[in-house]
């Protein structure tokens, strides 16, 4: 994540940017055989696929693993781009890694 200015309250587990903000989300897509890493029918591990969000201001709680952007928002995935004026992203849960579960 990037920003023009990045706010980080740990007491309350909030995160707040503004400014240019751009979120990057990778997801791991699974080979044919349902697995994401090497395997003996696949040495090679999953490929990525990466969301990309900009916005002008972003909060995120990490309590309800939502991220709240708004004043503009575009998220770009390959094959397909959406714009909106707010976008609520929600992250997997936190046993797993930080990647998007939907938006």
């Amino acid at each position: 994540m990037t920003a023009d200015k990045l706010d980080i309250d740990r007491q309350h587990h909030i995160l707040e940017a503004h400014g240019h903000v751009n979120s990057q989300f990778s997801i791991r897509l699974k080979n044919e055989d349902g697995k994401d890493g090497k395997t003996a029918t696949s040495p090679k591990p999953a490929a990525s696929v990466y969301t990309v969000v900009n916005a002008p201001d972003l909060v995120y709680s990490d309590e309800t693993r939502l991220a709240f952007y708004q004043g503009g928002v575009e998220l770009l995935r390959s094959g397909m781009t959406v714009t909106s004026h707010e976008l609520r992203a929600y992250l997997k849960d936190s046993d797993s890694d930080s990647s998007l579960d939907k938006a």
